[in-house]
């Protein structure tokens, strides 16, 4: 099993294992999690009580299933019924969670009965489609009252909640311009739900009930799901399809023919596809077909999980996919099963030109690091050999705003190209160690005027470079008041083993800039603060339930070496320390200035104002005359988001101008 230190968020996702696992395996893995992490060493009453809470939040996150009722004798029990609940968890007793499944089986048998008695009035599905949900805390206080107080409530509260999935289904169809009629759509998201219940029920795709094995795999996984993230936010355990998914975030490369299947009722349908994969080479396929069988098996006799496994296979092997377009023949395409460099979601580059050269724009999505020299140190190199091509790189925007982590080492690296050598980021684990992620490469990829972007959900190792960059002097920082606040980090497990059960992700300590600071719940604060809507948002890792507290260390500008090796430490204060980057105010002694002329800017524009103040609108000037454009939520987004990005060129080139 390999390992490797990571920083970074996932969506939460519902796939399941491939691999069965029992109740008995549920001690052991908890012990591994609970051995690894920074807090949290023993079952608590504490734990527990977040446990039920997941455990019941992960099959009904909307509260649409559960009545009040349901759920108040789990999740009021007393200090000392929960310390008991612990112990009988550490001895392998899983009771309690069984009687909340059985009050889950119970409720969705009630609400399949209502689903199938409701009026399905395409008028009133429409009005309910509008109507939102009610809102509920995700966490222990005052989460009873957020669950229907009786059956009446429920029912309307689960009709909304169908309402909302039609005309989700409605529009993923619209997306893939593939006509749905109306009760098409019922029907899918009546499948969709029977499909994600039977899990609970214990069911197959069929409706037969599952075996003795499936059953107590599924029961153990929802278990163990819940106890791990109940040990901190971040702590989560995978089944090796999401580990999959994990991998391919982290590495950008993909394993696979190349299809991203979409579900449609008892259909599916190619989502996506792949770029530079085999599926994307055949020139055949295209978004929005049907994917109707996989080496001659008929597509639909196959559960998701058994359509994934029969397009998965070992690298250069070949599979038939047959496919239809429409009401077309199917026709079929053989495609091999390869590894292909994921593209998206790594970096985009723009630039706008200024006497005597550019103001560069790198847009830095994630850290990341795979096969074939596949990173984001090397994407970022390459990116600013390719500005450098455009003319003189006078001033440079390091866009990290929908940065939310990755590989800290990438980070490590990234900061490691603006910078001489010395600490990025310090490392503080459960037993007090401390350990120092260090630059040691004396080159500077780049070194004029650096100001870095960031938002609100700028996080994690995303902070590392913003706040590194900033307390050396070499950038300013600009964006939202501050950035998401996440100074943790998490170890994962991944294995190239498919077989494997165990993947997890655990809270293992705590980092630190090269001041001694951390990030966590405060983030990185902007020197100049050029705010978006995100601004007003609670939006953070100071917003969220079962987070670690935040501390200080000493800083480390002056690296003394503590945690190097003896037999090391010769080769580091001949090449290393002579080469120490050294704290500057070079751009620091200008923020005052610069926050002055960026503030009589962005009162001046009548259009960022109009969108700061939630007016969807902007005024454009045609000829003679101005012309009042209405926005949509996401065109004013966008909007916004692009003047915040022209006032941190501006920024630059102010910076430039004072550089001289």
């Amino acid at each position: 099993m390999s390992r490797f230190i990571c920083l970074f968020f996932l969506l939460p996702m519902m796939l399941f294992a491939q691999t069965e696992m029992s109740l008995s395996d549920i001690h052991g893995e908890m012990q591994k999690f609970l051995s690894e992490h920074v807090t949290q060493k023993k079952l608590s009453g504490q734990i527990m009580q977040r446990a039920m809470v997941h455990f019941i939040n992960q099959f009904d996150p909307q509260h649409v299933y559960l009545l009040k009722d349901d759920v108040e004798p789990f999740l009021t029990m007393s200090s000392s019924g929960l310390q008991s609940l612990a112990y009988a968890v550490d001895r392998q007793d899983y009771a309690i969670f069984g009687k909340i499944n059985e009050k889950i089986q119970e409720s969705i048998r009630k609400l399949r009965l209502f689903r199938r008695t409701m009026v399905v009035d395409i008028d009133r599905f429409r009005e309910l489609a509008v109507t939102p949900l009610p809102p509920f805390l995700d966490a222990d206080e005052g989460l009873v009252d957020t669950f229907s107080a009786n059956e009446v409530e429920l029912d309307k509260r689960h009709a909304i909640y169908m309402a909302h999935l039609v005309a989700k289904e409605l529009d993923s169809f619209r997306a893939l311009n593939k006509t749905l009629s109306f009760t098409e759509a019922v029907a899918n998201v009546e499948l969709e739900l029977e499909s994600y219940e039977n899990d609970y029920l214990y069911l197959n795709k069929q409706s037969k009930p599952l075996g003795p094995k499936e059953k107590e795999h599924l029961f153990a996984l929802h278990i163990l799901k819940a106890l791990t993230a109940s040990l901190d936010v971040h702590s989560e355990y995978f089944d090796p399809k999401e580990a999959e998914l994990l991998r391919m975030k982290l590495e950008k490369e993909y394993e696979g023919v190349g299809i991203i299947l979409e579900q449609a009722g008892n259909s599916f349908l190619v989502g996506s596809i792949v770029k530079g994969s085999s599926a994307d080479a055949s020139g055949k396929i295209e978004v929005g077909d049907e994917v109707v069988s996989v080496d001659q098996t008929k597509v639909n006799t196959l559960s998701a999980q058994e359509l994934d496994a029969a397009l998965a296979g070992k690298v250069g092997t070949f599979v038939d996919v047959g496919f239809r377009k429409g009401s077309q023949p199917v026709y079929h395409v053989v495609l091999e099963r390869r590894h292909t460099a994921i593209q998206e979601g790594r970096v985009d580059t723009t630039f706008e030109k200024i006497p005597g050269g550019i103001v560069g724009v790198i847009q830095l999505h994630a850290f990341y690091q795979g096969a074939d020299g596949i990173s984001s140190e090397n994407d970022v190199k390459e990116a600013l050999t390719s500005l450098a091509q455009k003319g003189a790189i006078k001033g440079l925007v390091l866009d990290l705003r929908d940065n939310r982590g990755g590989f800290l080492l990438q980070a490590v690296k990234v900061a490691g190209l603006f910078i001489k050598s010395g600490v990025i980021v310090a490392a503080k684990y459960s037993d007090g160690t401390l350990k120092y992620f260090r630059d040691t490469d004396p080159s500077v990829s780049y070194s004029g005027p650096l100001v870095v972007l960031t938002s609100r959900q700028t996080a994690s190792a995303a902070e590392i470079v913003a706040q590194a960059l900033k307390d050396y002097g070499v950038a300013i920082v600009v964006g939202d008041e501050q950035t998401y606040g996440k100074g943790s980090i998490q170890m994962q497990s991944v294995t190239q083993d498919k077989d494997a059960e165990s993947y997890f992700k655990v809270t293992i300590g705590r980092y630190y800039s090269v001041s001694g600071v951390s990030t966590q719940f405060q983030g990185v604060k902007s020197d100049i603060v050029v705010p978006t809507f995100m601004s007003e948002k609670k939006v953070g890792e100071s917003y969220l339930p079962e987070t670690i507290k935040s501390d200080e260390i000493a800083p480390s500008f002056s690296d003394t070496l503590q945690d190097v090796d003896t037999k090391e430490k010769a080769w580091f204060e001949q090449y290393y320390l002579p080469f120490l980057q050294q704290k500057s105010d070079r751009y620091r002694k200008w923020i005052p200035d610069l926050v002055k002329k960026s503030h009589d800017r962005i009162q001046n524009n009548k259009n960022y104002q109009n969108l700061l103040r939630g007016d969807f609108y902007i005024t454009e000037r045609h000829g003679l005359t101005d012309e009042k454009v209405i926005l949509d939520p996401k065109g004013a987004l966008r909007t916004i988001l692009n003047m915040q990005l022209q006032e941190a060129i501006s920024i630059t080139k102010d910076l430039i101008d004072l550089s001289r």
